[in-house]
């Protein structure tokens, strides 16, 4: 199971469960630890430049990150983990420098609602955690 966190609306801390189809997600990421946040960083870069994705599929953003497949066998908060900034796009025909694209799978996912300050996310991340 992969975790998407979509901050789009403040509905309560419990996951849906849901299949998602293929998106295709143009954003930042970064590589860092629970230690190491670099969250809010990612964020404010994002957010000043989210201007720049053409075709957006809608005015939602996504927190993603991708775990390697024995970070939670072995879990540290010293871990590291990839952590995406981004949204969702009909077509990928222009990235912005600097930016990636990331072709989200079709799978089973856990999708967390957050609509918030960024001082209160920590509580709501650590609740997913």
């Amino acid at each position: 199971m992969n975790f998407l966190s979509l901050e789009n609306s403040c509905r309560n801390m419990t996951p849906k469960i849901i299949t998602l189809k293929e998106k295709k997600l143009i954003g930042l990421s970064v590589e860092m630890s629970l230690l190491d946040n670099k969250t809010p960083q990612l964020w404010k870069t994002f957010r000043q430049r989210s201007k720049e994705v053409d075709h957006r599929a809608s005015e939602d953003f996504i927190s993603l990150q991708q775990y390697p497949s024995h970070y939670f066998e072995r879990f540290s908060a010293g871990s590291e983990f990839v952590k995406w900034a981004c949204v969702e796009v009909d077509e990928v025909d222009n990235i912005p420098e600097g930016m990636n694209m990331l072709l989200l799978e079709t799978g089973l996912y856990a999708v967390f609602h957050y609509t918030g300050s960024a001082q209160n996310a920590p509580t709501f991340f650590q609740y997913i955690y």
